[in-house]
């Protein structure tokens, strides 16, 4: 059972606590140094019980068993050579709403994709997966989440390209969690935390880091509050507002963690 019955409400200088639809406490501070007292607590709650809180954690390799999907040929007539410098490609998403074509910009994507640029195959995924100037289909969307996560799950964690790649392996995850018939996967929990550890573990990711957290809170991976406030604090860290809500109102019930009501 996932332990959440509060809410943060952040608007300028102002925070809001909720609690069972009553009005629990009114600050008037600034947000970010409400939340980062919210994690100092949790961290110093859970280090007085030795739990780990360093990272990376030990990895699940997830890499080797992601189901490729071979997508098809686009017939592009752009050369990649006219692609320029990934800077160039850059300032071309950037700009992409000002004189370029939907049906051009597609097609220059497809083209960076082919030759491996993570950033197209992103933004292709993103485009197929929501059907934004294409016919939504998840099955190429996935296809280009999981080229990504496949050829590069082991850049440095803190390249230019490491923020894709992370949110890809969270994404090929959700995909596992809930299966994907028309590309032949079945639903398959282990893949889907294996990919989405290697998301919070390696890469750091805040938004792996609190799902992980929330694996803790319920029978998949727990109940477990202590891990589960281990991960949701670095998440917090990160300024995850959704880890950083969780967080307090556990902090708040000392469920697993040193209780710390608001004074």
């Amino acid at each position: 059972m996932r332990i959440f019955n509060a809410f943060w409400f952040l608007k300028a200088d102002i925070v809001i606590w909720f609690r069972n639809g009553l009005l629990i406490v009114l600050f008037v501070l600034a947000p970010n140094l409400v939340s980062a007292q919210i994690t100092r607590d949790a961290l110093n709650s859970i280090k007085d019980r030795n739990i780990d809180l360093s990272e990376p954690v030990p990895l699940i390799e997830p890499v080797a068993s992601i189901k490729p999907v071979v997508l098809n040929e686009t017939g592009s007539s752009i050369e990649p050579e006219n692609l320029g410098e990934p800077d160039s490609f850059s300032d071309l998403l950037a700009g992409a709403g000002s004189g370029v074509s939907s049906s051009d910009l597609k097609e220059i994507l497809e083209v960076a994709a082919e030759n491996g640029q993570p950033q197209a195959l992103w933004q292709l995924g993103q485009m197929y997966e929501n059907g934004v100037g294409v016919e939504q289909d998840s099955v190429r969307a996935f296809g280009y989440f999981s080229k990504i996560a496949n050829e590069n799950a082991s850049v440095p964690p803190h390249s230019l390209q490491a923020d894709i790649v992370a949110r890809s392996f969270v994404k090929v995850g959700d995909y596992y969690r809930v299966g994907l018939p028309g590309a032949g996967i079945a639903p398959d929990q282990v893949q889907a935390r294996a990919l989405l550890f290697h998301a919070a573990s390696y890469f750091g990711n805040a938004n792996a880091q609190y799902k992980v957290g929330l694996l803790y809170l319920e029978e998949e991976l727990g109940p477990n509050p202590l891990l589960s406030a281990r991960w949701l604090s670095l998440a917090a860290q990160k300024n995850q507002v959704e880890a950083q809500a969780i967080l307090g109102d556990l902090l708040f019930n000392g469920t697993g963690v040193e209780a710390k009501p608001v004074e």
